[in-house]
């Protein structure tokens, strides 16, 4: 599946960095959320994003840290 990189704009980088990294931390993703996180450096809301990818991991995939695991134990 490929990811979907949104145009320019606050609103599509917030969420294709929530889609992503709620993916990884769900486990349905292994790859690292780099350039989501790229896109949004600095940003203001980046707390707030955050949890909403915990909150949206945890719902959709039963966890918010499968990702951290699966690079941690190196499988």
């Amino acid at each position: 599946m490929l990811s979907p990189i949104p145009a320019e704009g606050h609103e599509s980088e917030r969420a294709y960095y929530v889609w992503k990294a709620a993916r990884f931390h769900g486990g349905a993703d292994f790859s690292l959320p780099m350039l989501a996180a790229f896109l949004v450096r600095g940003d203001s809301y980046l707390t707030e994003i955050n949890e909403l990818a915990d909150r949206i991991a945890i719902e959709v995939y039963g966890s918010k840290y499968a990702g951290a695991l699966r690079w941690v134990k190196g499988l």
